[in-house]
């Protein structure tokens, strides 16, 4: 398996985790994204949902999207509350 393959195996798991707080209407966007072979751009895309959502989801999703992201995606293009909205661990 290449890099490349792993990593959007990573994303695809984690849009997978994602479904659990989100409906099909707010994850579809980022699913498109993600097949359309834009995996960057779909987790900064579920980042948005999830923000402006203001949906909390499990912390591990917000780790994935801030690490699955860097060095692809600005920070800028981030949400700034995007850490607002992860559940506290238990």
């Amino acid at each position: 398996m290449s890099a490349l393959e792993d990593y959007q195996g990573r994303v695809e798991g984690l849009l997978i985790e994602a479904e659990d707080y989100l409906s099909s209407s707010q994850i579809r966007e980022p699913w498109n994204l993600v097949k359309h072979g834009e995996p960057a751009e779909g987790l900064a895309m579920l980042a948005w949902v999830i923000s402006e959502g203001r949906i909390h989801v499990d912390r591990h999703i917000i780790e994935g999207i801030r690490s699955m992201t860097e060095g692809l995606v600005e920070s800028d293009d981030l949400p700034s509350d995007l850490d607002t909205w992860a559940l506290p661990t238990t």
